[in-house]
């Protein structure tokens, strides 16, 4: 025993030993702790302090009043980096381990893909000069809702509750899709430091009440009639609306299985008699093992669900609708508190 109590500790002593060794020194500032520790045990954020750092070569980058033409120079600044496949002229054409400048208090917006490297040695950075410009440099993945807003009536916000408290803009069938095709996927209002995330208009209007359960405010299923997945899912609620109520909506609902992993399945068709929507999806609700296809099984207090994208929906402050095709494909209805008009915030 003391032989194998001597080992360990020789061992332990190694290993502090080769972790302290300068020449397994961490090279980069994130393989470095950023804390210390007080007397009573805790750990407070100590992060080293901003130091601004540049190569031979610098690049000035101004979104708000850059050209892509200009030489790239503090007082001739870039709009663009590099990286972003909006750039043009001299910007769109620069390589190497390159110092970009940031201007402070700028915001950026676009999407930088970085595709080459620097050196430890001559490393590419993206940084900025406290000496330029006022505040902290930003790099933003959105794009600004430009405007003008309208507000509604209902000729111009059809089939939304109390259009004059919705306001709309036409941003046209190609504004700001992603790669996958979808459009308008979040959208925020930023009112000075607050920003608040807007949802597409949905029902019910739930919130995170119970962290331990996110969907504790949704509704619940009442049958399920079809074979595995593909079927009608029922609930009386709907019972009576428009056979093309739904027809731009699109369900959220957990699945039966899964530990009830939620899911979004289209909506194929409505039927008003029942409140039931045809699906065919292998995220659907399944009836129990052993049961008939042609049965209507029993849901209740099990598979919850909530239905987005639905104009008739948008009947709360936050919520937005966007109109993807028909007469008023491109259009952005958006819902806010009382008394604040789109045009106030961003």
């Amino acid at each position: 025993m003391p032989t194998r109590l001597a080992l360990a500790a020789a061992t332990a002593f190694l290993l502090i030993a080769l972790l302290a060794s300068p020449a397994l020194a961490q090279p980069y500032s994130w393989q470095q702790p950023h804390a210390k520790v007080s007397p009573q045990g805790d750990l407070e954020w100590a992060p080293e302090p901003f130091a601004f750092q540049a190569g031979p070569e610098v690049r000035y980058i101004d979104f708000d009043s850059g050209d892509d033409a200009n030489p790239g120079t503090k007082d001739q600044p870039w709009q663009h980096h590099p990286w972003d496949q909006a750039a043009t002229g001299q910007a769109a054409q620069a390589r190497g381990p390159i110092t970009y400048v940031f201007k402070g208090g700028v915001v950026y917006r676009g999407k930088l893909m970085a595709n080459e490297s620097g050196t430890p040695e001559q490393p590419i950075r993206l940084t900025r000069d406290p000496d330029w410009g006022t505040g902290e440099a930003a790099l933003y993945g959105s794009t600004v809702v430009p405007g003008p807003w309208r507000r509604g009536s209902a000729d111009e916000a059809p089939g939304i509750p109390e259009p004059e408290k919705v306001w709309y803009t036409d941003l046209g069938t190609d504004f700001d899709t992603d790669p996958r095709g979808a459009k308008l996927s979040a959208l925020w209002v930023v009112d000075g430091d607050t920003v608040t995330r807007v949802h597409i208009a949905r029902d019910p209007n739930w919130t995170i009440t119970n962290p331990d359960d996110p969907t504790s405010e949704w509704h619940l299923w009442d049958t399920f009639t079809g074979p595995s997945n593909q079927g009608w899912l029922a609930d009386d609620r709907w019972q009576g609306k428009p056979a093309d109520f739904f027809d731009t909506g699109v369900i959220w609902t957990q699945h039966r299985n899964l530990m009830g992993t939620v899911h979004q399945i289209p909506i194929q068709e409505f039927d008003p008699q029942r409140g039931a929507f045809k699906i065919a999806s292998p995220g659907g609700a399944t009836y129990r093992r052993g049961g008939q296809p042609d049965e209507p099984h029993d849901l209740q207090n099990r598979i919850r669900y909530f239905i987005e994208n639905v104009p008739e929906f948008l009947d709360s402050p936050y919520e937005y609708y966007y109109v993807e095709a028909g007469p008023n494909a491109g259009r952005l209805y958006v819902r806010l508190p009382e008394g604040v008009e789109p045009d106030t915030v961003t």
